[in-house]
């Protein structure tokens, strides 16, 4: 646990996420069906990030985007499945 304990707790004990966010903290697990909301929407605000908020002349900007949501990507495949 890296911030204050009042913060975690708030956290953990939420009613709608707290039990995704404490099996992902504790085994790393997260529940096909969230994989795949979360995944939606990774690509869905990037792409809207790179194609509608950034005009051609931030490439890197939209390089950079793309990136993220590829590593996010894999970050979220590679977690366990409950």
């Amino acid at each position: 646990m890296r911030c204050s304990p009042k913060y975690y707790n708030r956290i953990i004990n939420n009613k709608l996420y707290g039990s995704y966010v404490k099996n992902f903290i504790e085994y790393k697990i997260i529940p096909r069906q969230v994989k795949i909301i979360i995944i939606t929407f990774i690509w869905t605000f990037s792409g809207l990030s790179m194609f509608y908020f950034f005009n051609a002349n931030m490439m890197i900007a939209r390089v950079l985007s793309l990136l993220i949501a590829i590593i996010s990507t894999i970050i979220v495949i590679s977690a366990n499945n409950e």
